[in-house]
């Protein structure tokens, strides 16, 4: 699987054996929370999640600007898309791994990051179904469940934001 890495600026192009470790960690722990509400709230059965089943791109950058690299994850298998697009979920890097922080769903890439950080993170631009780019900003809490497709980005937000996952 080829992905794209942003560390500090500089985009390189990475392969599957140097994915950032705790990534595939982060992510299961992030299902495995979600199953434990289910099965709670709605009695489901669902098994834990497998680390390794999951396909994805992902691109390490500092949606902070504070210093520290954070995980961005486009996932690319079926269990995490439907008709109108993927889940993209964002991770906060911490000394031990990463932190679920958010996830948005029905988004196509590429994934772009601004260099503006309202309420701390960085604004994310990605695609919808119809091929219009949105901006995806974060809120104090989370980036949107899904994208607003009425918050379209500009040439200029465009042309100024670095691609992180093509």
């Amino acid at each position: 699987m080829n992905c794209w890495i942003l560390l500090l600026g500089f985009a390189a192009t990475a392969s599957a054996e140097t994915e950032p470790p705790g990534v595939r960690d982060a992510i299961a722990r992030h299902e495995n929370e979600l199953a434990a509400i289910s099965r709670r709230l709605c009695n489901a059965r669902i098994a834990a999640a497998d680390s390794q089943s999951y396909k994805f791109a992902y691109a390490l950058a500092d949606l902070q600007g504070n210093g520290t690299l954070d995980g961005i994850v486009y996932f690319k298998d079926p269990g995490h898309c439907g008709s109108g697009g993927y889940n993209l979920e964002v991770y906060r890097g911490t000394e031990g791994g990463f932190e679920f922080v958010s996830g948005t769903v029905r988004v196509f890439g590429p994934i772009r990051a601004l260099p503006e950080h309202p309420y701390g993170w960085a604004t994310l631009i990605v695609n919808l179904r119809d091929e219009r780019e949105v901006l995806l900003r974060y809120n104090g809490k989370a980036y949107p469940l899904a994208p607003p497709p009425k918050v379209k980005a500009t040439k200029a937000q465009i042309s100024a934001a670095k691609t992180v996952i093509e």
